[in-house]
């Protein structure tokens, strides 16, 4: 509470009381649409290591799955932004 009242005393005359975002629409959507499309490619390029399987690398298996876990991870915090 008193941090509010510090606040609106600190205030100056005329100010909006809620900060405005100074950041333009289309860089919001830029940024998440670009997280999404690295995501994407970030399943694929997991998937295409997990290829290795075929020459019985199992490493490549492995690290292939947590790529794409980790794009997985990205589009369900990127994906619904979006919308």
């Amino acid at each position: 509470r008193s941090q509010k009242k510090l606040g609106a005393i600190m205030q100056k005359p005329g100010q909006d009381p809620v900060a405005k975002d100074d950041v333009p629409w289309w860089m919001k959507y830029a940024g998440r649409g670009l997280g999404t499309v690295g995501s994407l490619i970030a399943i694929g390029l997991g998937l295409w290591n997990c290829v290795g399987i075929v020459l019985a690398d199992v490493e490549c298996l492995i690290s292939g799955m947590w790529q794409m876990l980790a794009g997985a991870f990205v589009i369900v915090i990127e994906a619904p932004c979006l919308l």
